[in-house]
């Protein structure tokens, strides 16, 4: 016979959690400019951080980081023995997380334009 594993409170949102502390441990260690008084160039047309290329690097993250919750969220919809109501407010607080948090992040990237 097998054994069904106990559904966890966390299920669902394992990606939001795991790509949330990568990328928020990443901005920590990079230290990005978030007042505009502080960029290089007053012109607005420089980069928030030390090198250029972390603009890209910041926003292929936050792709990626809001696909693996949307993965996760159909793998949860569909694997698991919930019902469509724990389903669709998991859905729904999750997003809203990310897009909320991914917008502050990509805001980094206006700072200095």
């Amino acid at each position: 016979m097998v054994e069904r594993r106990r559904l966890s409170f966390v299920d669902g949102f394992w990606s939001f959690v795991v790509g949330g502390v990568v990328i928020a441990s990443a901005l920590l260690a990079l230290d990005p400019i978030t007042r505009p008084e502080d960029c290089l160039n007053t012109a607005g047309n420089a980069s928030a951080f030390d090198n250029p290329v972390w603009d890209g690097y910041l926003v292929l993250a936050v792709i990626v980081w809001f696909s693996a919750v949307v993965v996760e969220l159909g793998v949860l919809a569909t694997l698991r023995r919930r019902r469509a109501v724990d389903i669709a407010l998991r859905a729904t607080c999750v997003l809203t997380l990310t897009i909320l948090i991914s917008c502050e992040c990509l805001g980094l990237l206006l700072v200095c334009h």
